[in-house]
């Protein structure tokens, strides 16, 4: 299916002076979604980019094959009414999995097709390391960085579950977030590290929890409390490559540093940074020298260690939702709230990706000039070339004698129709030669009838019953002397009430 797009160059002078290689320099629009994009994934080379949002559309674009309209080639919709909230490639980029508003996510080919569907867990199940699957909504899905074979998911039941991908999708471990009341305790954001033995999530009540997958504790290892308010969505958590710093995006308009040895405390709080969507991003740059993060209508980037801010590039006219820093292409693209993904590139520091699309001119097409249809007709088109269809071969195996094991019929003339045995040779003497009205033809009560009156006039074979057949006697009373009789009854049995009466108060005196 085709989407409009749009395309714009936004120049800006200071890209050159600011020191930190950011590629802001131009923009270029993708569109085709008409909700909010809360989710992307770029593979390792740059070349393909997947989208989804609110509008429950994951969206393919290839930009080796588009030109400079940017249209996406293909699209699919994971599950039907389910918004799309998350999408990771596997390391090789052979696939990539899709986590929506439903319990259970997909795993999908490059080009598409559903590879395999994660099982989903018994709701009535009070213990949660008991159920097969997730049992509410998912809130992130990702592919480990250095394994094919496994994905980690997160959602609402407050469980962060490790699968295994080989074969069929089955779960290996089952982390239960730990909350200070029964209740369950939803994983917001959730992200690997420690070489990637060990997982840090972000909760609904504000808490950071950290589980190491080679212990067997149900307890998390590390806890901080209060990380961020009560309530809030924290939408992202980033690591960096030492796994030293991470960063959190908290739904509380902050997004604070923390130090991985000294958890106490944030090393840096950012203030006044809106979040409206509960997958807003944060990240490092590939050299780790700046912070990104989308807010109201920008990206904003600060300096790691200083905390100063670095600059602010103006994306669209709503929120910047989700944003993937390409370190191959040195691209980045911001999911916006507004349909639209949008990538930032420098002619001099960038290379591929969009540039690819943008060397492309296309051809438009001339109105005035009419091509006529083109009927091609291929061997494989005809009816007998064509492979027969289930149906087909159902009904081609009931007329076939040997399997449906039908009895032949004898050999007894001219062949049947509609089940009928043919007819044989007298019969068929006797069928022309004697005439006969076939039945259903005439009615047999107007035959009768129309000889009533030759057998009363010459009763030949009723005459031995005239003296001995009773005579029918007919009522020939008119319906006025019918009713003046009953008249006259009902006066009688009144009167002979009242007699009656009259009677009896007598005696009673």
């Amino acid at each position: 299916s085709s989407s409009s797009s749009s395309f714009s160059d936004d120049d800006d002078d200071d890209d050159d002076d600011d020191g930190y290689g950011l590629p802001v320099e131009s923009k270029v629009s993708l569109c085709g979604h008409n909700r909010a994009v809360t989710a992307l994934a770029l593979d390792g080379p740059g070349v393909r980019l997947l989208s989804g949002g609110f509008d429950h559309i994951v969206r393919f674009w290839d930009f080796s094959g588009m030109d400079r309209t940017f249209q996406s080639f293909r699209q699919v919709e994971p599950y039907e009414g389910n918004a799309v909230l998350d999408l990771s490639y596997s390391p090789s980029g052979k696939y990539f999995v899709a986590a929506t508003g439903n319990p259970q996510a997909k795993i999908f080919s490059r080009d598409g097709p559903v590879e395999c569907e994660f099982v989903r867990g018994d709701m009535y199940l009070s213990d949660l390391r008991k159920t097969k699957g997730h049992v509410a909504a998912l809130h992130g899905a990702k592919w480990d960085t250095t394994d094919e074979n496994r994905v980690f998911s997160y959602g609402r039941d407050g469980t962060l579950r490790l699968w295994d991908v080989s074969d069929v999708p089955r779960q290996t471990r089952v982390f239960v977030a730990r909350g200070r009341t029964s209740e369950r305790n939803a994983i917001t954001a959730a992200s690997m590290f420690n070489s990637n033995q060990s997982f840090l999530f972000a909760c609904i009540d504000g808490s950071l929890q950290s589980f190491d997958i080679r212990q067997h504790s149900v307890q998390p290892s590390k806890r901080i409390e209060r990380a961020h308010t009560r309530g809030s969505h924290t939408s992202c958590l980033a690591f960096s490559r030492d796994d030293e710093t991470f960063v959190t995006r908290g739904g509380d308009e902050t997004m604070k540093v923390w130090d991985v040895r000294n958890l106490s405390d944030p090393v840096h709080v950012f203030e006044d940074l809106p979040n409206r969507y509960q997958t807003t991003d944060c990240l490092f740059s590939p050299d780790e020298r700046v912070i990104l993060t989308g807010t109201q209508g920008s990206v904003t980037a600060f300096d790691r260690y200083t905390f100063e801010p670095v600059g602010e590039t103006a994306v669209c006219d709503g929120h910047a939702i989700r944003i993937v820093w390409n370190t191959r292409i040195n691209q980045i693209f911001v999911g916006a709230s507004d349909g639209n993904v949008y990538g930032l590139y420098s002619s001099s520091k960038s290379k591929h990706g969009v540039l690819l699309s943008l060397a492309r001119k296309f051809n438009r097409v001339n109105k005035d000039v009419f091509e006529a249809p083109t009927l091609v007709i291929t061997p494989h088109a005809l009816p007998m070339f064509r492979d027969e269809t289930p149906n087909q071969q159902r009904k081609r195996a009931r007329k076939a004698p040997e399997g449906s094991k039908v009895p032949t019929n004898a050999d007894i003339g001219t062949k049947g129709y509609g089940g009928r045995a043919g007819e044989t040779l007298n019969a068929a003497w006797l069928k022309k030669r004697v005439p006969r009205n076939p039945p259903g033809q005439e009615d047999p009560r107007e035959t009768i009838i129309r000889h009533a009156e030759a057998a009363a006039a010459d009763p030949r074979f009723t005459s031995v019953y005239e003296k001995t057949q009773p005579k029918a006697i007919y009522d020939s009373t008119s319906a006025e002397q019918v009713a003046q009789e009953e008249e006259e009854r009902k006066a009688k049995e009144s009167k002979g009430l009242y007699d009656a009466k009259a009677f009896l108060g007598k005696r009673m005196m």
